[in-house]
């Protein structure tokens, strides 16, 4: 029996996801866990505040893991060094039960999310120019087009054992 009726719908938009998609759905998600500790937190319900930073955790450990260092150069770099701290800003709300951290990690978390919905939303416009203008016959504009579109796709992570690219 499934608790959520819509896990099935979700699974199966994330099976047809973008990579782009994929990310801004793995920030979707830390940024829940991260509100939903923020409520454990408020309610004193230990157990779920913990297991809620858990998950949280855990899915900036797979964003932080799936980076391209090589392709990414130094936004990939710099997304290291973000998601490393925002992970002891998780450990610290937990230990410390720091209100404070979990506020600026939901913020953080928010802000590069905000960033990636933009690059999918850019790089969407970008494809469909270059689908426009291959219907066209005008190679010049589409060649602009899928450059713009490459830019974006350089800085896109890996999942798991799957590499993405464009």
């Amino acid at each position: 029996m499934i608790d959520n009726p819509y896990a099935q719908h979700t699974e199966i938009d994330l099976l047809g996801a973008s990579p782009m998609q994929l990310t801004v759905a793995l920030y979707e998600g830390a940024m829940q866990n991260v509100r939903d500790a923020r409520r454990y937190l408020a309610t004193g319900e230990i157990v779920e505040r913990g297991r809620s930073i858990g998950k949280a955790m855990d899915i900036v450990v797979e964003l932080q893991s799936s980076l391209d260092m090589q392709r990414g150069g130094e936004f990939a770099q710099r997304l290291a060094s973000l998601y490393a701290y925002v992970q002891n800003r998780l450990l610290e709300a937990h230990v410390k039960k720091s209100e404070a951290a979990l506020q600026e990690v939901l913020s953080l978390l928010g802000t590069m999310a905000g960033g990636w919905r933009s690059a999918a939303a850019e790089l969407a416009r970008a494809e469909q120019g270059l689908a426009a203008a291959a219907s066209q016959s005008e190679p010049e504009p589409a060649y602009a087009v899928a450059s713009c579109a490459y830019g974006y796709a350089e800085a896109m992570p890996a999942y798991g054992s799957h590499s993405y690219s464009f």
